[in-house]
């Protein structure tokens, strides 16, 4: 065999491959140092944490744990609450306005006014006849169109 060939026929191992091998590497020099054990089923090896080597806390540790546990849970619940107050007291600040941006926002709303009267237009009751008569002519010949197109 080639030795120039050697490596084609073997691929060098990937990243994850060597993490692997680390791993079980680990795992089995703590099996052999007696703090954990495995099984083997066929190709896989299960490796299970000795149950000896744990302290067993009492009841009253178990409770008192408890209780600790569910005061830190609260805690999370009440400052998610302070920030959304906060937020919310925030927005609303932020929403409300100084009294310059009244002042300008009032001299823009009057010179609209101004200009919308300056626009407005009065109609003159003939030319309010006329647009009535062209819409009446408009939705009768609509009208005429609909029958005859349910007839077909």
């Amino acid at each position: 065999m080639n030795l120039t060939s050697l490596p084609s026929c073997f691929p060098p191992l990937t990243r994850r491959d060597r993490a692997e091998l680390r791993r079980r590497g680990a795992l089995d020099n703590l099996a052999d140092e007696g703090r954990i054990s495995f099984k083997e089923y066929g190709k896989q090896k299960i490796y299970l944490a000795r149950q000896d080597q744990f302290e067993i806390p009492n009841i009253e540790e178990l409770n008192q744990m408890k209780e600790q546990n569910a005061d830190l849970q609260k805690q999370p619940e009440q400052q998610e609450k302070t920030i959304i107050d906060v937020e919310s007291e925030i927005k609303s600040l932020q929403s409300n306005l100084t009294l310059e941006q009244i002042h300008e926002r009032e001299v823009n709303l009057r010179m609209e006014v101004a200009d919308v009267e300056v626009k407005k237009v009065e109609e003159k009751p003939e030319e309010r006849k006329a647009v009535e008569n062209m819409l009446s002519e408009k939705v009768s010949q609509w009208r005429k169109r609909k029958r005859m197109f349910k007839d077909i």
